[in-house]
């Protein structure tokens, strides 16, 4: 008979966000370990949404955190069975440690995913967004440092948490970002002479968008005219903010494109259509350290090489030339060097560099390669 595993999270599943689309390779990892699971997240709807997605049964709950313990325990208390197995992913502290207790009670094994650890400076300010994202960056530290403990069993994005974890005596299995290779089309358009590059996500205080479009602008102006640069998860407004221009001056920059929210299957397709995406983040705040961007491997898995510098583990991966080029640093002069050596490039070597990308995804963060591995773990073999 299968054993039973209860995935809880707050991520948007089954693909509303990048932590629902970690949540469901948790659950294939299962699944190809012979475990029954079932899922259960948020989203913004206002009732309970029962369904499933890919062999995967899931309830979502209304994206409300003052309810969400509420409606974890009524959920738990209606199951026929309780699971044999839970992953707690990402809950507010009172529902997560109600449920850490709930699993202790009942001799149930418990499992993290833990995926980040934040910075004080993305946080800090004074305005409301900040003070609740402060609380969040708070309750972050409480958990890794003191919830975690050893009534759990620990899966670690980078190895910046897992040698963490490790030294804390931690059970711990390093598994970056992983997706499903047959869902990513690994064909693509030829290359040209222009240089088309996107940027797709929310940039908050992770991405240095803003050092990205100063770069842009210390091209020449013959320069910039060779690049397409697409943007994807804001808009104008948001933009003008970011980057200290005005909506006017964003719009007479011929060589950017702003798509604002568009649906995740829109964003593959986009993605697969440019020769490189961009992603910089900070060489040495911890936010960066710990976590794995999800967007360099979708990137990769889309047969598109990222322009990019080499924060968590994307050095153990990635090649500069390969299948990426390598900013040496966040600053825009590092940047505006990345960008000229990418328009140097012939059609020919921009698409080389696609097919190696996709190479290095199918070689490195395809699930199935995880399969063996992260069974004997949940196992206890390994």
């Amino acid at each position: 008979m299968k054993k039973n595993v209860l995935i809880m999270s707050t991520s948007h599943y089954p693909n509303g966000d990048a932590a629902a689309v970690r949540q469901h390779m948790l659950a294939k990892l299962l699944m190809s370990n012979d475990y029954s699971v079932s899922i259960v997240g948020i989203n913004s709807e206002p009732k309970i949404v029962d369904g499933e997605y890919d062999s995967v049964k899931y309830t979502i709950f209304p994206n409300n955190q003052l309810y969400l313990k509420k409606y974890l325990i009524s959920y738990l208390n209606k199951l026929d069975q309780k699971p044999d197995v839970i992953f707690l992913n990402g809950l507010p502290m009172p529902a997560f440690i109600y449920i850490k207790n709930y699993a202790l009670d009942y001799n149930i094994l418990l499992f993290h995913d833990c995926v980040e650890w934040y910075s004080y400076e993305q946080w800090r300010g004074f305005w409301y967004f900040d003070v609740l994202m402060f609380i969040v960056y708070i309750q972050k530290n409480i958990m890794n440092r003191l919830i975690l403990n050893r009534a759990f069993s620990i899966i670690s994005i980078s190895s910046y948490l897992h040698d963490y974890f490790t030294k804390k005596n931690l059970s711990s299995l390093l598994l970056p970002v992983i997706m499903d290779k047959d869902q990513f089309n690994n064909l693509f358009p030829q290359s040209n002479n222009k240089l088309r590059i996107i940027y797709a996500g929310s940039p908050l205080r992770k991405d240095y968008l803003m050092e990205i479009i100063q770069g842009l602008l210390c091209l020449d102006l013959a320069e910039r005219d060779n690049i397409e640069f697409t943007i994807i998860g804001l808009d104008y407004q948001n933009l003008s903010k970011i980057c200290d221009l005005s909506v006017n001056e964003l719009f007479e920059l011929k060589c950017i494109q702003v798509l604002g929210k568009i649906p995740r299957i829109k964003v593959l397709e986009h993605l697969n259509c440019c020769d490189f995406s961009i992603l910089i983040r900070s060489s040495t705040a911890r936010y960066a350290k710990a976590g794995f961007p999800t967007k360099v491997v979708e990137s990769l898995m889309s047969s598109t090489p990222v322009i990019c510098n080499m924060t968590s583990d994307l050095g153990m991966y990635l090649k500069d030339g390969y299948d990426c080029i390598e900013v040496t640093d966040e600053t825009p002069d590092a940047i505006v060097k990345a960008l000229r050596r990418a328009l140097a490039l012939t059609p020919e070597q921009k698409d080389q560099m696609k097919k190696n990308a996709r190479k290095t995804a199918e070689e490195n963060f395809d699930y199935r390669l995880y399969i063996e591995e992260f069974g004997k773990f949940i196992k206890n073999e390994s």
